[in-house]
Parts: C-alpha cells; sequence; structure tokens
C-alpha cells in the first residue's frame, strides 16, 4: 500500500478499481472480489462499465502495449 502523510490506501478510499485496456476489451478487477469482468473497449462497453462501477473513489487503468 502506498503511503500519504501516514495513511495507506486502504484508509483513504472506500474500494480500487483497475482496468486493464487493450484494442478490443477492458478487463476490469474491483478490491475485495474475486471475479474480473470483460467489456468492450467501444462506447457501449464503457459506459457499461461506468454503470457497473457507480462511484469508486480510486481507479488505476493499465494499457496494454500502445494503447
Amino acid at each position: 500500500m502506498a503511503r500519504m502523510q501516514g495513511k495507506t490506501t486502504s484508509d483513504l478510499y472506500e474500494y480500487s478499481a483497475g482496468v486493464d485496456v487493450s484494442k478490443d476489451h477492458l478487463d476490469l478487477r474491483v478490491s475485495g472480489t474475486r471475479k474480473g469482468r470483460r467489456f468492450a473497449n467501444d462506447d457501449a462497453g464503457i459506459a457499461a462499465l461506468l454503470a457497473h462501477l457507480g462511484t469508486p473513489h480510486l481507479v488505476v487503468i493499465e494499457p496494454t502495449g500502445r494503447f
């Protein structure tokens, strides 16, 4: 966990989400869950991903290759 002025990220955020970005899809993993979800990397898929997330406190995005 990263430290920010004596607090860990787990103290600052209710939950976090990670998104692995590739040309065709977005793979989502939310902290505290065992199963990830995959969304299409298009306008409809991004809208579905955002609707699924609701309001996370921290999102980390990792591109695959040049994406």
